[in-house]
């Protein structure tokens, strides 16, 4: 049984909420730390969407995605 995205999401966030209460953001140190996980994170994010327009537009892709009409179902291009 999976659960769902909403319920997923809602125990990522209270459990994210319950370390940041454990984590000593008064230490200049820890407080930076953080920070350079939250900016490489972005950058990593912003590398991954531009490396996969890169690889779109050196394609030209211009098909738009097939949705299959059962779950599971593989899709033959």
């Amino acid at each position: 049984m999976a659960l769902s995205p909403q319920i997923t999401n809602l125990i990522i966030i209270l459990g994210m909420m319950q370390v940041s209460k454990r984590v000593p953001f008064d230490d200049p140190f820890v407080l930076n730390v953080v920070r350079a996980i939250y900016l490489a994170s972005n950058v990593l994010i912003a590398g991954l969407y531009f490396f996969t327009q890169l690889k779109i537009n050196k394609k030209k892709g211009m098909t738009t995605p097939q949705l299959p009409t059962k779950p599971f179902q593989t899709i033959r291009y």
